[in-house]
């Protein structure tokens, strides 16, 4: 049996599931949208939705480990009351979030996140330096 909350490769990939799900979620919106009248609605929406690769276990654990660090952050919490998976989740959390911070680079013109690989903003439609 796998411990989710000391599987850090596992809840590495679950943290880059959720932002990815995060900074995608305004264009599948859009998709979603647009398929409400299209003939293959069906189709659209199903490839729309994101598709998790892990047990429901391991994104429940990276949202409390989300939550703890915003705690920890607001909060004087004592290294006593944080125990060493926590730590390293919310450090794997982190990195995760970096990552995905890099591939979806701020517009220089307007601030809005972009695939690193756009060539104009969804935002301002201004040329991206990539």
């Amino acid at each position: 049996m796998i411990l989710v909350a000391t599987d850090y490769v596992g809840l590495r990939q679950a943290a880059l599931e959720i932002f990815e799900e995060i900074f995608t979620a305004e264009d599948r919106e859009r998709t979603l949208a647009a398929a409400e009248s299209a003939a293959n609605r069906d189709e659209i929406i199903e490839r729309a939705i994101p598709q998790r690769t892990l047990s429901p276990g391991y994104y429940e654990r990276v949202i409390y480990l989300l939550d703890l660090e915003e705690m920890t952050q607001v909060v004087q919490v004592g290294l006593r009351e944080v125990d060493e998976s926590e730590i390293r989740g919310i450090t794997v959390v982190r990195q995760a979030r970096e990552e995905t911070l890099q591939k979806y680079p701020p517009c220089p013109h307007c601030g809005k996140r972009n695939s690193k690989f756009m060539p104009r903003c969804r935002a301002c439609a201004k040329p991206l330096e990539n």
